[in-house]
């Protein structure tokens, strides 16, 4: 497992820049599929062999100077994570599908954070690198700051501040005072809890803003 590696930008600069290299005209939700592309990588599922391996889930495989397989575990999604899920439980997803949920999405652009954060592809760190396994008892024990890092990354490549703000606002009840998150995470097409958090983190939210719990029964990671 890596250890945490000093940034030479802001992880706002540089989901910045990376969303902005893909190219076209940025709109929303965010092409994490041509960003993917544009770096050089691609996107496989983590065989049933690496799986058994200390509860890995999920990780990224240098698979030469420019390019990169981010590895995922896709076998079913979390209930309520997103319109693909049945009402009463879970749902086999395939790869395809779980890609373009928003579950998946943040999931892959959380591998981006890893990549780029702890790898340092694209810079002097990525020569010693062979590959990044987001193994499920590290990153809860022992790594919790690369955890939370990767998960800012994602949040600043999906969710620009700016565009963030601006939707939030659009999606207040301003007798009470209240988000709603749901439609804030339909536009950036991300869980409802990764708006929680990234709005907490911008000093948007404040708890007693937040909807009521039975309003919010979500996971990732």
């Amino acid at each position: 497992m890596a250890e945490a590696l000093p940034l030479r930008k802001t992880i706002e600069e540089l989901a910045s820049e990376i969303r902005e290299s893909a190219g076209r005209r940025i709109s929303f939700p965010v092409n994490v599929e041509r960003i993917v592309d544009s770096l050089g990588g691609k996107i496989a599922e983590t065989s049933v062999q690496e799986r058994t391996k200390e509860k890995y889930r999920r990780g990224v495989l240098k698979t030469g100077e420019k390019s990169f397989v981010l590895q995922v575990y896709s076998p079913y999604a979390f209930y309520e994570m997103d319109p693909l899920i049945h009402e009463n439980g879970y749902l086999p997803l395939s790869l395809l599908d779980w890609r373009i949920s928003s579950h998946g999405r943040h999931e892959i652009t959380h591998l981006l954070g890893h990549l780029f954060l702890h790898m340092g592809f694209k810079d002097e760190r990525w020569k010693e690198q062979e590959k990044f396994r987001d193994v499920l008892k590290y990153m809860i024990e022992d790594h919790p700051r690369l955890e939370m890092e990767a998960n800012h990354f994602a949040q600043s490549l999906l969710m620009p501040e700016d565009e963030f703000r601006k939707i939030a606002q659009e999606n207040v009840d301003p007798k009470t005072n209240t988000y709603f998150l749901r439609r804030i995470a339909g536009y950036f097409h991300v869980p409802p809890l990764a708006v929680e958090r990234y709005g907490e983190r911008l000093g948007i939210f404040r708890k007693e803003e937040l909807p009521p719990e039975k309003d919010k029964k979500m996971r990732f990671d």
